[in-house]
Parts: C-alpha cells; sequence; structure tokens
C-alpha cells in the first residue's frame, strides 16, 4: 500500500513540476490529495493539501468547491463533525456542475450517518446504507463497496426496522449486493439462495440476470458465479429453477451433470430456459451441445421438441450427420407442429435429402404440414417436382391448393400438360373455389393452345372476378378470339375495380403483360389486342362504354386511339366523347387525345363547344386544344370568352391559346383585351403576347404602353429586347433615367440592353453598376463548377455585368482593359474580372493573366478565381507566384485555383 502511494505521490509530483497553467496546478494538487486520502488514508496530510487549493491565486468557483468537499470529508472521517458541517455550510451551490452537486449531497448524507451512528453507538455506515436504501440509489450503495455488505445482509436477512422491511427497500439492498461484483459476492448470493425467503431468491436472479445498468442482460458473469446458478438449480421453487437455467450459459458451465439436470427438470420452463441457454451460448463441446438435442427432442413438451427444430443450424454447424439424424427423428413426431417446424428447417440440408425426406410430409394428415412441405419443395427452385405437387391442385384445402399452385406456376405448360389426362384435370380446376387456382389453370391452358377450354373459359365470364378476368384476357389475346372480345369486355368491366390481381410474379406472367396491376391493365390488353390485330369496329364498340371504365384508364385510352384508329375512325371517337355526361373526365381525356384528333372539323367543333362547358376543366382543355391546332380565326372568339371568364386557370389556358394563335390583324382585339384586364399576371400575358407578333406594329404599341405607364413594365423591357429594334434600345436607355423604376423593372431594363450588343450600351451600364453595387441576380449560363465535376454552384453577378458580358468580347474585352488601367471602384473591377472567366475568347485570357500584376489585391484574387474557374493551364505560373502572397485572401484564391487544375486535370 505504502508503495503504491509513492509512485502515485511521485506521479502527482510529476505532474506539479509540468503544469503549465494555475488550472493544472490546482487540478494536480487536487488529485494529490485524493489520493493520500482514499489510498493513504493519510486524512491529516490530505487535509493541508485541500486547504493549499483554497488559498492559491485565480481559484475558479467550481474547484474552490471541489477542494471544499474535500475538506469536509477529511473532517468527517477525523471525527470532526460540527467542523465539516461548517465548511459544507459555506459552500456555494450556485453554478455547481450536477455531478459536483450530487458528490456534495452525499458528503451531507454521511455526515449526518456519521453524526447519527454517534449519537446511537451505531455504524456510520450501516447509517448512511440504510438512508441510501429509503432513497432506493442502489448506484450509490455499490460504491461503499465491502462496508456495505454487511448491512445489505442485515436488511435481507432481517428483523430490521419496518420501514427497511418493505419489499422495494429490500430489493434495491440485492440489487445493490449483485451490482458490487465484489470476490466475495458469489459466496454471499449462494447464502441468501439456501437460507433466504422464496421472494428473495427471486429477486436475487432477476437482478442477477438484469445485469450492470439494470438495462438488459448483460453476459458479463464470470464462471466465479457458477456456484449461485448450481445453488439456484437445486431449489424447490421452479421459478427459482428456472431463472438459474437460464442463467447457464452466461456463467459458462461446464458441469454437464447440472446441464443435463435442468434439461429434465420437472417443470417444461426449467427445461425451455435451459435448452435455450444451451443453444444461445455453446461453452460446452459438439458432443455436449447433441446430446442436450437429443434429450430434449424427446421431450413430453410439443413445444420443446419444436424448438429442437429450429434449433438444429447450431448441431449443423458442427456435426452435418448427427442434425441428419434429427431431423428425421423430427419429421416422424406426432405433433403436427414439431414436423412442421422440422419441415422448415429441411431447406439448410442437402437437396437430395429434402426431397427425400419432404415428399412424404405432402401426404401428410394435417394440412399445414403439407404447406410447409410444399414451400420446403419450393425453396430447391426446382420444377421437377411436377408430378409430385401437381395432385395437390386438388387437395381438400384450399391453402394447400393455392401454394401449389403458385409453385407449379414456374412449370412450362408442356410439362404440365404432359400425361394423361392432365388437359381435363385442368379444365376441372376451372370450378375451383379458389380464384388463384382458377387463374393458374386458365393461364396453363392459355398458353398450351387448348381449344377445348374456350367453352369452359368463357363460361366463367358470368361470375368473373379480377384474378379470372386477367386469365380470360389472356386466353382470348393468345387464342385470337375477336369474335369474343365483347363478352370477355363485358365481364371485365362490370368486375370488381378495386380488386388487386394477385397473380404469382412468374418470369412466364411478367413476359405476357400479366402483373399484378388491376383491372386497367386487362381492359389495356383487350383493347390493344383489337387494335393491333385490326379489329377497328370492335375496338369503337368498346370505347362505346368508355364512361364505364375506370378513371385510371383514361391515359391508356388515349395511347391506344392514337396508336391504332385511323383517320377514318376520327368522326366515330369524336361522337363517343360527345356523349361523356362526366365533363371533368372528359376534360382529361381530351387534353391527352388531342394530337390523335388534330384539326379535324370534327374536334373543332368539339373544342369550341368544349368553351362554353359548365366544367372548368373541359373549357380550360378546350382553350389549350385550340390553342395547338385551331385556326388563326378562332382569336376573337378567345378573347370574348376571356373578357367573361372567371377560373383563373381557364383564362390562363386562354391568354396562351390566343398567344399561340394571334398575328398581326389582331393587334387592335389584343390591345383592347390588354385594357380590359383586370389583373397583373392577365396584363403581362396581353403583353408577351404583343411582343410575340415582333413586327413594328407591335413595338409601336409596346412603345406607347411604355409611355403611357401603368403596364407592366418589365415584360416590356423584355419584349422589346426580343424584337431588337432601333426605337426599343432608345426607350430603354431613357427609361433607365427615371428614378421610379422598380429594383426588377430596372434590372430587366438592363438586360435587356445587353441583348441589344451595342456598344453605346456600356457607359450606363457601368453608371448603373456603379451606383448600386450590391445589386446581384442569377443566370443560368453562369454557375462555378465544383470539384468532383457533378455539381454546380449558381454565380451571382449584378444585372449590369451579364449585360456587359452579353455585348460581346469585342465590346467587354478593350472597356475592361481600359478601366483596369485608368481605374474604376474595386467592387466593379471584381465583377469584371471574374465575369471574363465565361469568355471563350483568347483575349480574355491574356486579360486574365495580365491582371495578375493589378495593384489591387483584390482585383488579384478575381483574376485567380476567373483563372481557376477557366481552367486556363497559361495562367498556372502566374497562380504558383501569387500562392507565396502575404495576403491570405488573395493566397487562398491561387491555391483554390491550383486546385481546381489539379482535379481536372489541367497541366501547364
Amino acid at each position: 500500500m505504502k508503495a503504491s502511494l509513492l509512485i502515485l505521490t511521485c506521479l502527482g509530483l510529476t505532474a506539479t513540476v509540468f503544469a503549465t497553467t494555475q488550472t493544472d496546478l490546482q487540478e494536480s494538487i487536487l488529485a494529490r490529495a485524493f489520493l493520500m486520502e482514499e489510498i493513504g488514508n493519510d486524512v491529516e496530510g490530505a487535509l493541508g493539501l485541500y486547504d493549499q487549493i483554497v488559498k492559491l491565486p485565480d481559484v475558479t468557483d467550481s474547484m474552490e468547491a471541489r477542494a471544499a468537499v474535500g475538506r469536509a470529508r477529511c473532517l468527517r472521517k477525523s471525527g470532526r463533525y460540527e467542523e465539516s458541517l461548517a465548511v459544507m455550510a459555506a459552500i456555494r451551490s450556485e453554478g455547481l456542475g450536477r455531478g459536483l452537486l450530487d458528490e456534495l449531497q452525499l458528503e451531507r448524507e454521511r455526515l449526518d450517518a456519521a453524526r447519527g451512528a454517534q449519537d446511537s453507538d451505531q455504524d456510520p455506515v450501516e447509517v448512511l446504507v440504510n438512508r441510501l436504501l429509503l432513497k432506493g440509489d442502489w448506484s450509490e450503495i455499490r460504491d461503499l463497496g465491502r462496508p456495505a455488505i454487511a448491512p445489505l445482509l442485515k436488511v435481507i436477512d432481517g428483523p430490521v426496522a419496518a420501514e427497511l422491511s418493505t419489499g422495494p427497500v429490500v430489493q434495491t439492498a440485492i440489487t445493490a449486493l449483485v451490482q458490487m461484483r465484489l470476490p466475495e459476492t458469489p459466496g454471499v448470493m449462494v447464502g441468501i439462495l439456501e437460507r433466504g425467503k422464496l421472494v428473495e431468491r427471486h429477486r436475487l436472479l432477476e437482478a442477477l440476470m438484469q445485469g450492470p445498468g439494470q438495462s438488459k442482460r448483460g453476459n458479463d458473469l464470470s464462471v466465479e458465479y457458477a456456484p449461485v446458478v448450481v445453488a439456484g438449480l437445486n431449489d424447490s421453487d421452479s421459478l427459482t429453477r428456472m431463472r438459474a437455467a437460464s442463467l447457464l450459459d452466461d456463467v459458462s458451465l461446464t458441469d454437464w451433470s447440472q446441464w443435463s439436470k435442468a434439461l429434465t427438470d420437472s417443470q417444461a420452463k426449467v427445461r425451455e430456459s435451459a435448452f435455450q441457454a444451451l443453444i444461445r451460448r455453446n461453452a460446452l463441446s459438439s458432443d455436449r451441445l447433441i446430446e442436450g438435442c437429443r434429450i430434449v427432442a424427446k421431450d413430453e413438451s410439443p413445444e420443446l421438441r419444436s424448438a429442437v427444430a429450429k434449433a438444429l443450424h447450431r448441431v449443423r454447424e458442427v456435426d452435418l450427420e448427427a442434425a441428419e439424424g434429427l431431423f428425421e427423428r423430427l419429421l416422424k413426431d406426432p405433433a403436427p407442429e414439431v414436423r412442421r417446424a422440422a419441415i422448415g428447417f429441411a431447406y439448410q440440408l442437402a437437396p437430395s435429402l429434402v426431397r427425400d425426406a419432404v415428399t412424404p410430409a405432402l401426404a401428410d394428415v394435417d394440412s399445414e404440414v403439407r404447406v410447409a412441405a410444399i414451400d420446403s419443395l419450393g425453396r430447391l427452385n426446382d420444377v421437377a417436382d411436377v408430378d409430385v405437387l401437381l395432385p395437390l391442385l386438388a387437395d381438400p384445402s384450399p391453402l394447400v391448393r393455392e401454394r401449389a399452385a403458385s409453385f407449379l406456376s414456374r412449370a412450362s405448360a408442356e410439362s404440365l400438360l404432359a400425361g394423361v389426362g392432365r388437359e381435363a384435370f385442368f379444365i376441372d380446376r376451372l370450378q375451383d373455389s379458389e380464384p388463384r387456382v382458377r387463374s393458374f389453370a386458365m393461364s396453363v391452358l392459355a398458353r398450351a393452345g387448348t381449344k377445348a377450354a374456350r367453352e369452359p373459359l368463357l363460361a366463367l365470364a358470368e361470375r368473373v372476378t379480377s384474378q379470372d378476368a386477367a386469365s380470360l384476357v389472356y386466353y382470348v389475346v393468345r387464342q385470337d378470339l375477336a369474335d369474343d372480345s365483347s363478352r370477355i369486355l363485358s365481364s371485365i368491366i362490370s368486375g370488381p375495380w378495386q380488386q388487386q390481381l394477385t397473380l404469382p410474379h412468374t418470369p412466364q406472367n411478367f413476359r405476357t403483360g400479366l402483373t399484378p396491376y388491376g383491372h386497367s391493365l386487362n381492359l389495356s390488353m383487350v383493347l390493344e389486342w383489337l387494335g393491333r390485330r385490326g379489329h377497328h369496329d370492335q375496338l369503337l364498340d368498346a370505347l362505346n362504354r368508355f364512361e364505364e371504365f375506370p378513371s385510371a384508364f383514361d391515359s391508356d385510352v388515349a395511347r391506344i386511339v392514337g396508336n391504332y384508329l385511323t383517320d377514318a375512325d376520327r368522326q366515330a371517337y369524336v361522337r363517343i366523347l360527345e356523349r361523356f355526361n362526366d365533363k371533368e373526365r372528359l376534360a382529361r381525356v381530351v387534353s391527352s387525345s388531342r394530337t390523335f384528333l388534330g384539326a379535324a372539323p370534327e374536334a373543332l367543333a368539339l373544342y369550341r363547344k368544349g368553351l362554353s362547358s359548365p366544367s372548368d376543366g373541359m373549357r380550360a382543355a378546350s382553350a389549350r386544344a385550340l390553342g395547338d391546332v385551331g385556326p388563326s380565326t378562332i382569336v376573337p372568339e378567345l378573347i370574348d370568352r376571356l373578357a367573361i371568364e372567371a377560373d383563373d386557370d381557364v383564362k390562363s389556358s386562354l391568354v396562351r391559346a390566343i398567344s399561340k394563335r394571334a398575328q398581326e390583324q389582331h393587334l387592335a382585339l389584343l390591345e383592347s383585351g390588354l385594357r380590359a384586364a383586370d389583373g397583373p399576371a392577365l396584363r403581362k400575358s396581353f403583353v408577351q403576347t404583343i411582343g410575340r407578333i415582333g413586327l413594328p406594329r407591335a413595338t409601336g404599341l409596346l412603345l406607347t404602353l411604355l409611355d403611357e405607364g401603368g403596364f407592366d413594365r418589365e415584360a416590356i423591357f423584355d419584349q422589346l429586347a426580343s424584337n431588337l429594334e432601333p426605337r426599343g434600345f432608345d426607350a430603354i436607355m431613357k427609361a433607365l433615367e427615371d428614378e421610379g423604376l422598380s429594383d426588377r423593372e430596372r434590372e430587366s431594363a438592363i438586360l435587356a440592353l445587353g441583348r441589344y450588343r451595342r456598344p453605346e450600351a456600356w457607359p450606363r451600364l457601368l453608371e448603373a453598376m456603379i451606383k448600386d453595387p450590391g445589386q446581384r441576380t442569377r443566370d443560368p449560363r453562369f454557375s462555378y463548377t465544383a470539384l468532383d465535376r457533378n455539381q454546380r454552384t449558381n454565380a451571382y453577378f449584378h444585372p449590369a455585368i451579364i449585360a456587359m458580358h452579353d455585348l460581346g468580347p469585342d465590346v467587354l474585352i478593350p472597356e475592361v482593359e481600359r478601366l483596369l488601367a485608368e481605374g474604376a471602384p474595386e467592387a466593379v473591377m471584381d465583377d469584371l474580372v471574374e465575369i471574363l472567366a465565361f469568355v471563350p475568347d483568347e483575349g480574355a485570357t491574356q486579360l486574365i493573366i495580365k491582371t495578375f500584376g493589378h495593384a489591387s489585391s483584390a482585383v488579384r484574387s478575381a483574376a485567380a478565381h476567373a483563372a481557376g474557374e477557366a481552367l486556363l493551364p497559361e495562367a498556372i505560373p502566374g497562380l504558383r507566384l501569387l500562392v507565396r502572397s502575404a495576403n491570405d485572401e488573395l493566397r487562398r484564391a491561387a491555391e483554390d485555383a491550383l486546385l481546381r487544375m489539379v482535379a481536372f486535370g489541367v497541366s501547364p
């Protein structure tokens, strides 16, 4: 002990010598004081060190409180209780951490316990343990260590005061004892199990099962705890034995007699716990594992024998032959659940053994065993078992028939029908009560082209389900039964729309289009087939029942109509649409059929009629269609309709249609419509329509609107720039002198100037940039590429910079060079230099490199950014020089540019 104290004290002194701050010094002295107090038992020496900490300069409140708690502890240990109480009373708890507050509270409780013990001649530790037990705080008791064992046993064994004999207090005492994990703890536990009350024995093993922290099972028990488990296994109470059995694997017990005793216990729960422990962690040899499984395989409980089947994978890992022997034994078990469990394990064995062992189970008296046998064979994914499984399609159990059909759907129709009476057998299966069995039989007969199945199949149309419908469709399509299409279609239309197909996901079904998406697929297959075969009359007859189709099928109708109907069928199709009662649905169909209907007179008549429909959707769809294919003469009618339209979406569709169809002769109508428009969005659309006409008359009208004011100037600027008339340029230059322009209008005017590509715009653009250098906008043409080449970051420039770029390199490069020489605001020059990265011109490259020598570090940084973005190998020598700059911003810009060059494989 003295040697340990000397080493630790030396370490503490070394830490003091090398302490570089006051905090390090204080922590070092505090550590030395604690070691001297707890390990060296030198209370007086530790008290002196705690006093020394308080006298050091710059002591924090927290450090002072920690030292004070240590002082109080030393005073208590030396019996100076009143002084200890005075020290703690002087500690201010404000601002102290949770851990220090808990330590302070515990020390106060220990002091109270010591003072109480002084008055009553009790052991201070016992008083403290009893107080902590009443609080339910087992963790603090655990930290007290060995001195707390005797008080705990006193509470557990009793008799004690009434408040200490309650269930929760005793439970806390047992938990604290279990959590101590001291060398003497197992012996104490054995004593409790041999002499304690039943409830105490239960609580002890329950606490032992909990593990550290009482949060989950903790398999951290050493072999020293084996006597505790053995004592529990010898208990007369079955619950105690069960809990002890569940701990057999945790203590790595190697005494097979104890395992065997637990595995043959009179209570099933004990045997089950022992077997689960045996499987969970095998601390024994493989022979013992196999022997344990053989013992349980003879158990009277079917549940336990089933557990052996589920655990055969553990035996298989050590002895395949033993696993197969146990498997064959369990297959002959009298209990169906054991046989089912054994068959469920079969797929892990050799395929030949599975087939030989499982095939007899297909005739088992229990239907669930037969289902398990089918599933086990199915895992082999071998269609060679067709002859064995085919009779199960006539099994009394619906589940067996359904599972057999699911497995057999993998086989070819030829192998399924290769036998005497097979065709008649499958025709009989069409009358099965299970939809999947009927569906499977239909698909087999259809794939094989069995003509004799036609009438039985078509007879099902009167009582069709969604699954039957899919097979009926498949059969009709395969056999090309055009005459039966209306009969089949009627059965599909009258079917339950919401019922999902549940056909098996087999390769054959995917190849033929039989995938589980519901009745829309059936309709699509019928109509596609009619169209593909050229049965246009039957297809139109089917479309006469269009409104009976599910609405989800509307888009498919448009596709089928467009693919298969001809111009000669268009009039008949329009008559079908005219009879629609559901106008909202009609609107969707018209929208999706516009390409097929085209500009035929009957189609235009349908659209014109749709403009006055009570349905908002139909009016909008008709307007869009007229905008796509209508004649220019429709524009006056559209403008008149716009004047009385109330719905915003329909108005938007009308304006777009007007924009597509309008010509020069409609300018007067467009102007009157613009002046009558009652919303900014509508007026903007009219302005854009006028601008798209693009004739001198349209430009003149736009200039008139600009002079009058009150219209969307942003849109007017944009349209003037689209036409590039000189009058528009002069008007925009003049408008920029107006201080009343909004930010968006000013931005639109500036960008419009750039599109004219006229050098005289430069002074006005430069003026706008200098006047408001903080204005920024984004143009999709300009973005920075990230180093991974797949990501891009938006580049935000002043609108004037973008306009200057649009003026072209012949204007931009000389002007930038002039400004660099003559001088301009730094913010302006930064953007002008950076935009050069997006100018694919040799002059821009030379100017960027030349700018490396500019007087302003900010401008040089912009040039470095531009060189990196443009990936200029000619700039690498200059960038290497800039990397050595003392200016941090410039150096980082040059480094980033060089890194970008490396990332993109650019070399000088």
